[in-house]
């Protein structure tokens, strides 16, 4: 237990080549793991070493607090200052950079970097942990669109492989749905380009919510979707088709002052990644939504 008078813990100034050994291995290991991981970032186990070399934050005892709700509250492996939404002074904080003035001020930061070794490893800590926070948000803006929210054609290129290898595994088969806006050009050319926008934000939550959690559903590009359907069961193509017609249906049945009706082209297949590629899948899906697309013209 921490109390406002205790003494910082200067054991590791006694032994520094023995501590700076240790900093190098953890920060070797970090630099290595977030090479092998490649596109999967943190949490990476090396930044929860490298917080152990400073010791414990015991914030809550220190200012004797008593919000038990408060994020970092009996953690002692966690840095209160690098915790959004922490309860300091009752008050819910947001992240280190919305909360650095009142932080730096704090008795428990300024414990956390009384000696120089403690320090190096808190501002070690608190960069890596920014750099990974980046890399986390710039990796999530890199898999989805921006405008539907869903994942892009460069998540599918990159995911599909995954799924075929689960798919194989398991001996399970994977559906596919290609879907296409019907008069999307003339939805833009005679209502304007927000309009447009709208409709293909509303597609993507009707998509989105016609579908299981395990499902993936991808804006492949302009007015155009695909949907992956995983662990097939029989029926379950024409369940989910059923559902975003009459999710459609419903639409436009309470918005009829729009002027404009939403249609979707669906073509589906059921893919036995044994016995089929992807690409003719794909292709396969494509031709089944254009013979609809023909039939609804």
């Amino acid at each position: 237990m921490g109390s406002k008078n205790q003494k910082p813990d200067r054991s590791c100034e006694k032994q520094p080549d023995a501590f700076l050994n240790k900093l190098n291995s953890h920060l070797e290991t970090f630099i290595a793991d977030v090479i092998e991981a490649d596109s999967a970032l943190g949490p990476f186990p090396a930044l929860a070493k490298l917080r152990t070399l400073a010791g414990p934050n015991d914030c809550w005892t220190v200012n004797d607090c008593t919000k038990t709700d408060c994020l970092s509250y009996a953690n002692p492996h966690e840095r209160c200052w690098l915790t959004a939404g922490t309860l300091c002074d009752g008050l819910s904080d947001g992240d280190f950079a919305q909360k650095l003035g009142s932080c730096l001020k704090c008795e428990v930061y300024q414990h956390a970097h009384t000696s120089r070794e403690t320090a190096l490893v808190e501002n070690i800590n608190v960069l890596l942990f920014h750099l990974n926070t980046k890399a986390q948000k710039l990796r999530e803006m890199a898999i989805h669109d921006g405008l539907t929210g869903l994942y892009n054609r460069q998540f599918f290129d990159e995911v599909i492989d995954r799924e075929i290898a689960n798919a194989k595994r398991r001996h399970e088969l994977l559906g596919l749905m290609m879907i296409d806006v019907d008069n999307f050009k003339t939805i833009n050319d005679d209502f304007g380009h927000m309009v447009g926008d709208d409709a293909l934000q509303t597609v993507a939550n009707i998509l989105t919510n016609s579908v299981r959690k395990s499902d993936l559903v991808f804006r492949f590009g302009g007015d155009e979707f695909v949907v992956l359907l995983t662990n097939m069961q029989d029926g379950r193509l024409d369940r989910t088709r059923a559902r975003i017609q009459n999710a459609i249906e419903e639409l436009n049945t309470l918005t009829p002052d729009t002027h404009w009706e939403l249609g979707l082209s669906i073509g589906d297949v059921v893919f036995d990644a044994h016995k089929q590629s992807i690409t003719n899948a794909l292709l396969e899906a494509d031709r089944n939504m254009y013979r609809q697309k023909a039939k609804a013209s």
